[in-house]
């Protein structure tokens, strides 16, 4: 039954309100396509 479950396509943005842990980040870092995001997190978390 599970494989016959369609969640539709993959999510094409995350919108994240507040700071993160740095677990988090970590988390995110592994998932993300553009090296910006190290930029972006640094600036956000300060």
């Amino acid at each position: 039954m599970a494989d016959e479950i369609d969640l539709g396509r993959p999510l094409h943005s995350l919108v994240i309100v507040g700071q993160l842990h740095p677990l988090e980040i970590d988390y995110l870092k592994i998932h993300t396509i553009e090296s910006s995001f190290d930029q972006l997190a640094l600036e956000n978390n300060q």
